[in-house]
């Protein structure tokens, strides 16, 4: 049975205990179909649970039992591994009894979606005359299709798809379904009922689901039905469904609904997408997109309006290709209609509806919304790019009534309105769309664009006011693309050395330029065949090349007068027209052919002479051979790319013309280069080995490595050399190679060398390396590779160690290239293992000599040549394991298992019976080697280091073991393995560490390779043994220990492995099991959370044995926990140190704390308590062990917002006392107010257009805030005072307790201050008053006793 069925029902058997009732049922059920076919001596195979399933449904639908559910969710599973041969031959008993489900079970959505997975694989496994002669199979698509606008969501998605999977896969010889017209007309229908229905009837508005729903299902399907338009009957059909969808925006717009008029534009977005690569009908495209211009929603309706563009933005592109094709002569069919429309309707349309957008919303009174202008830009742009047509161009040269003519005038007359400058922005994006359509076509079309465009940039406040800089620098470089650089210059020169009087200079279109060259070249349908780019290597040797030696000289003489700032400038403005050589070089230049041979001088003369006497005096002292190289790289690269096109399965007739021009193009430029290949190869080559001895002890004085200049000096060359490698002629190639082995051969002879001729060997080595795969084999005895094949064996002796790396390294590289006979490995052997070579060789060397080793290895063929020579050299492989570089270990790794491999291809031969490490032989390398060729061998070879003087060979032998028996464990029998484990058990007892290590690693790897009923019986062994190193006072293998434990638990089980534990090292045990349940308890609410998409990607072998012998971290650990192992004190991150501050301890965590669990400190805080913590809710519930009980619920309050962690980063850049780090380390605090709200630090960002006030606005805005502040609400317009507002408190004198106010020194001051002024005034008036008073009294006391 299949895997991945069997897999499946054993997930749903898994659920027979499931608290969920679907859930069991359907296990139980499953559980006794199996049993039934057990009990029938059946298989269990898909026709069987088939057939046994298909009966208990026929039951249930006849007694209406329960068990309807869960047999039809089964049989949903089962029925795509049916064979269809089955299906069609019980086609109308399942059809009858899935017909019978749907209605009698309709209510029942589970049931409903198993059923129409079964009706699903039912109907796409009958073939055509089945659906022809079958009124069943119609019935049950139509049931599908009513589905389809089902009121349960679920069930609706169900049928779409499974609508959508029957009808893209007609049956065969078909290529039309029979059913695709049902399922036009039952969407046909539904359209039209609702539209002719009144939009304020009941009727109406209970169809409006139904309608949406269809228009759900027309997204999905609307090109399947396109794709099958090619027939008459289909294509009726889907012009009835489109029209009738055009008439749901007439029908909803009186109601005033939206939704349905924007899924009608999706739905038809969907039909004419460009991605969508099915060619449609001419006239389905044509009304749809004319329906569609006459269906323009409100110009200003930011929901329909932006997909209304883009809707006719795939339309007007759909229309092009077909205009395209026809002028491009790939129509021979055309009919008459589409003939009469390219040739009178289209540039009217096309005019008519340009001008129509742009005048209706680029130089509209009313502010347009952002989105629809961008949409709209999308939209022209996408119509001048891909709508005009060569026609239309030809129109534009000779007429300026054209309909081109009148857009290019349109675009002209609005760059220069300045009512319109808010929409600059647009306007320049479309500017660069008609370069790039026109500029390689009719450049004198756009001159005068251009020429507005450039008074932008050369405006005096272009740099301080113009808000559209990012869409001039597009404009500009989709200028240069399109018109390339000459033509561009031509209309807008530099002017640098002011020829031009009445213009102004332009040296930052330099910058511009080079931007430009590094797009890709522009390209268009309507020249498929313009491979090559608009940029010419003639006018950059005879226009840029010249005016860069002008500015290089001038800049050299003013340096010399001490005039530096312009000396710099210069040097500045001659090195930029230099940088862009490789991007020219890079853009398939259309002149190579006609260009190099002038060209190749002048790179020539550059990379012959020495950068001090090229341009002397220069401020830099720059150099351009770099700038060449890189030059000439791109150039070979980008032609011998073209040069090897090859036509592709699936590539149609054009494309396959397509890579026919590029390989004839590539080939002509390859060949026009190949002539002047030698001679720059030679330069390159010279340059690359030649000894600039002044710069060398210039830099030798700064206390800097030669070796190490040299190298770095001669990187940008490396490249070069390998691209004009491709296309140098070989007899050439190899008659140079000869001729740096003689200077070799040459060098060799010299006595005594001095540190140059050293460094002039490493460089002629180097590029030998360089030229060794692009040589031409050859068989014969003696060719100019052998010979520095042996020149390489008789140097690995020597005593200056980069000599020998290098040697070693030529020799890895040059093996692969050699025949058996050439190689001869008998001499190479004897100088590998010679007594002057071992004695010399240096540790940078030992990598490389182990991959030396290794291949040797892989080219023997000799039974006793290789039984000689891997004993040999097995001690040296084996100890390189042990070395400090990562790289070496690898390497000798990998030289054991291919010597391994080598033993394997012997034989089966086994010379050695049993392993006995009593014995006191060691490795005595003068006795002869007796033995067959076969793996027993190779591990007896590998154990009897363990015999070993020193505890260095004695651990690398046990894990040169432990890597052969994880790469061979299959290939060895039971003995030999059980022998190795024995014997690696018996040397952990050794008293040395590394030994103990590499055993313990050893051990691990056995648990990870080995079967469970080979460990079985030697597990008690294994735990009493490693757990003598558990025990340890100073712990030094407590974690590997914990690990190999923790393998072994999930090898066996806890219990087998517990019943071997002693009862003094039980907590040891117990402690790996409570860490264990942690875990899983910690996975299980991380899966609760929907943390648990994390993908596992399996190592390699080799990655998979580093891991399995080297890493002895716990999988129980974190890695923090390893990492901060490592790193020294003062490297760790402060945050995540233990705080020393006086604190009370809290454990946080909600089960029993385990103290033996390393993880313990991140379990217990300390934290000194506040008064807040203290202050806790004593209403809440508690258990009997003094833990709070909160009550999970259901209500609404379980559905609010999630606390949000504070981003301490942000508040460091953003809060009060934010602050910054200079660039040596220290802290700058910035000084922000409590009040300033954050509108200088954020983010402002803009559309484009409306940028010409954003400056103002945002101040206005900050003065509306702060006008809010301090009471000025109160302030009177034309009084000094206050002023009662409506609905607010009087305007009594107050400091306001805000959080902007308070805690600021000066503000608090401040209003402190004048609350005190306010208090000293009312207490005087007060004062004053009461005098007042009293006076007043006075005097009428006196006056009544002068009235007595």
């Amino acid at each position: 049975m299949d895997s991945e069925l069997q897999a499946q029902l054993n997930g749903i058997k898994q659920q027979t205990n499931s608290g969920l009732d679907n859930q069991k049922q359907a296990a139980i059920l499953l559980k006794a179909v199996e049993e039934t076919i057990v009990e029938q001596n059946g298989e269990l195979s898909p026709i069987a649970y088939f057939g046994t399933l298909m009966t208990i449904v026929e039951q249930a639908i006849t007694n209406e039992s329960p068990v309807i559910s869960p047999s039809v969710y089964l049989l949903a599973i089962i029925f795509p591994k049916i064979n269809a041969n089955v299906l069609k031959l019980k086609f109308t008993d399942i059809a009858s009894m899935l017909e019978s489900i749907l209605v009698q079970y309709n209510n029942d959505a589970p049931v409903v979606r198993s059923t129409i997975i079964c009706i699903e694989y039912l109907l796409f496994a009958i073939d055509n005359t089945a659906w022809s002669s079958e009124t069943l199979s119609k019935k049950l698509f139509q049931h599908l299709l009513n589905l389809c606008v089902d009121a349960r969501p679920k069930v609706r998605k169900r049928a779409s798809d499974a609508i959508k999977r029957i009808l893209s896969n007609p049956p065969p010889p078909t290529t039309n379904h029979p059913c695709c017209t049902l399922a036009i007309d039952f969407c046909s229908v539904v359209l039209e009922d609702y539209i002719s229905t009144s939009g304020g009837s009941k009727f109406s508005k209970e169809n409006d689901s139904e309608v949406l729903d269809v228009l759900v299902f027309l997204k999905l399907m609307i090109t399947v039905f396109a794709r099958q338009s090619r027939n008459d009957k289909i294509r009726a059909k889907l012009d009835k469904l489109l029209k009738a969808l055009l008439g749901l925006p007439r029908r909803s717009s009186g109601s005033g609904d939206v939704i349905l008029t924007q899924w009608v534009f999706e739905v038809l977005d969907t039909l004419l997408n460009s991605n969508n690569e099915e060619r449609l009908d001419f006239k389905v495209v044509d009304m749809v997109v004319k329906s569609l211009i006459e269906l323009s929603p409100y110009e200003n309706d930011s929901i329909l309006t932006p997909t209304w563009l883009a809707v006719l933005t795939n339309g007007f592109f759909r229309l092009s290709t077909y205009v395209c094709d026809y002028e491009l002569g790939n129509l021979q069919d055309a009919d008459k209609y589409l003939v009469e429309f390219i040739t009178y309707d289209y540039d009217a349309l096309f005019s008519s509806f340009f001008n129509r957008i742009f005048t209706t919303l680029y130089q509209s009174n009313n502010q347009i919304k952002s989105s629809i202008l961008e949409k709209s830009t999308v939209l022209l742009s996408s119509m001048i790019e891909n709508g005009v047509s060569k026609s239309m161009i030809e129109k534009a040269k000779s007429s300026n009534d054209s309909t081109l003519s009148q857009i290019i005038q349109l675009l002209e007359g609005s760059l220069t309105d300045i009512h319109q400058r808010e929409n600059w922005g647009h306007i320049l994006l479309i500017s660069a769309a008609i370069f790039r359509r026109l500029g390689s076509d009719s450049p004198e079309l756009i001159h005068q664009i251009l020429s507005h465009i450039m008074e932008f940039r050369d405006d005096s406040s272009f740099s301080s006011s113009f808000p559209y800089k990012l869409e001039i620098q597009t404009a500009l470089q989709s200028a240069i693309q399109g018109l390339g650089i000459e033509m561009f210059l031509s209309y807008v020169p530099l002017n640098i050395e002011n020829e031009h009087k009445n213009q102004p200079r332009r040296p930052y279109l330099l910058s511009n330029i080079c931007d430009a060259l590094q797009e890709p070249n522009v390209t268009s349908e309507w020249s498929p065949y313009r491979i090559l780019g608009p940029h010419k290597l003639n006018f950059f040797v005879s226009q840029l090349l010249p005016l860069s030696d002008r500015m290089l000289v001038k800049a050299g003489g003013l340096w010399e007068t001490g005039r530096e700032l312009e000396a710099k400038l210069y040097e500045t403005l001659g090195l930029q027209i230099w940088s862009l050589f490789p991007f020219i070089c890079s853009s398939l230049p259309c002149d190579v052919g006609d260009s190099f041979g002038f060209l190749a001088k002048h790179l020539g003369r550059v990379l012959t002479t020495s950068p001090t006497q090229l341009y002397p005096s220069l401020p830099s002292s720059a150099d351009l051979r770099p700038v060449v190289c890189h030059g000439l790289e791109n150039l070979v690269e980008s032609f011998h790319l073209l040069a090897s096109l090859t036509a592709e399965d699936g590539d149609d007739d054009e494309k396959i013309r397509w890579k026919e021009v590029s390989v004839s193009l590539g080939k002509e430029v390859i060949g026009k280069i190949q002539k002047y290949g030698n001679r720059f190869l030679s330069s390159l080559c010279n340059i690359y080995t030649a000894i600039d001895l002044d710069v060398l002890q210039n830099l030798k004085t700064k206390g800097q490595a030669l070796q190490v200049i040299h190298e770095k000096s001669i990187q940008h060359y490396e490249k070069t050399i390998k691209k004009i490698l491709l296309i140098v002629d070989p007899t050439s190639l190899s008659d140079y190679f000869m001729t740096m082995v003689k200077i070799l051969l040459e060098k060799q002879n010299i006595t005594v060398k001095t540190e140059v001729d050293l460094l002039s060997i490493y460089s002629i080595l180097d590029l030998v390396l360089i030229m060794i795969p692009f040589l031409e084999k050859s068989d014969l005895q003696e060719t100019p590779l052998t010979i520095f094949y042996n020149f390489c064996q008789d140097h690995i002796k020597e005593k200056d160690a980069t000599f020998q790396k290098k040697s070693y390294k030529c020799l890895t590289h040059v093996l692969p290239f050699l025949t058996t006979i050439q190689l001869n490995l008998k001499v190479l052997i004897d100088n590998l293992l010679a007594d002057v070579v071992l004695s010399n060789l240096s540790p940078g060397s030992t990598r490389l000599r182990v991959k030396l080793i290794q291949l040797v290895v892989e080219h023997l063929e000799d039974k006793e040549l290789t039984l000689y020579f891997i004993p040999e050299a097995l001690p040296e492989v084996m100890l390189a394991t042990k070395e400090s570089s990562e790289k070496t270990r690898d390497s000798a790794y990998d030289c054991l298992v291919a010597m391994g491999h080598k033993m394997i291809e012997g034989g089966v031969g086994e010379s050695i019976e049993s392993l006995n490490m009593n014995d006191d032989e060691s490795m005595d390398e003068s006795k002869p080697h007796k033995g067959d060729l076969s793996i027993r061998e190779f591990i007896m070879m590998v154990a009897a280091g363990l015999a070993g003087e020193t505890s260095h060979m004695q651990s690398a032998a046990i894990a040169s073991l432990g890597r052969l028996l994880f790469e061979f464990y299959d290939s060895m029998n039971i003995e030999l393995v059980t022998e190795l484990l024995k014997t690696v058990l018996l040397a952990m007892s050794f008293k040395n560490r590394e030994v103990t290590k590499a055993a313990l690693g050893f051990v691990k790897v056995s648990i990870v390779c080995l079967p469970k009923d080979v460990l079985h019986v030697y597990l008690e062994s294994i735990i009493t043994t490693i757990l003598t190193h558990s025990r340890d006072h100073k712990s030094h293998f407590k974690s590997k220990v914990r690990h190999i434990f923790e393998r072994l638990i999930r090898k066996f089980s806890y219990e087998e492995i517990d019943q071997h534990f002693p009862q003094s090292d039980k907590k040891l045990i117990l402690n790996i099991k409570k860490r264990k349940e942690s875990l899983k308890k910690r996975k299980a609410m991380d899966d609760a959370d929907g943390n648990n998409g994390k993908s596992v990607v399996k190592p390699v072998k080799e990655k998979a044995f580093v891991e399995a012998f080297h890493d002895s971290g716990s999988e129980l650990d974190s890695d923090e926990e390893k990492d901060e192992h490592y790193i020294p004190e003062k490297f760790k991150d402060e945050g995540k140190q233990t705080s020393k501050l006086k604190s009370q301890t809290i454990i946080r965590e909600d089960d029993v704390i385990d103290f033996l669990d390393k993880q313990i400190v991140s379990q217990v805080s300390h934290v000194k308590l506040s008064k807040k913590m203290n202050k806790t809710n004593d209403n809440l519930k508690k258990n009997s062990d003094g833990r709070y009980v909160i009550d999970e619920s259901d209500s609404d309050e379980d559905n609010a917002k999630p606390v949000i962690s504070e981003d301490y980063y942000k508040q460091s850049l953003a809060s009060e006392v934010s602050f910054t780090r200079a660039a040596d380390g220290r802290v700058k605090f910035v000084k922000r107010k409590r009040d300033e709200d954050d509108v200088e630090g954020g983010e402002v960002t803009t559309t484009v257009g409306k940028r010409w006030n954003a400056g103002t606005k945002k101040r206005k805005e900050v003065e509306q805030d702060n006008n809010k502040l301090l009471g000025r609400q109160y302030k009177a317009k034309r009084a000094g005072g206050d002023v009662k507002r409506a609905g607010m408190p009087d305007p009594h004198a107050f400091i306001p307790l805000t959080s902007k106010i308070v805690g600021n020194m000066n503000k608090s001051t401040k209003l402190d201050g004048t609350l005190k002024n306010i208090l000293k005034a009312a207490h005087k008036g007060n004062e004053i008053g009461t005098k007042a008073r009293s006076i007043k009294v006075k005097g009428i006391n006196k006056s009544n006793k002068k009235h007595k």
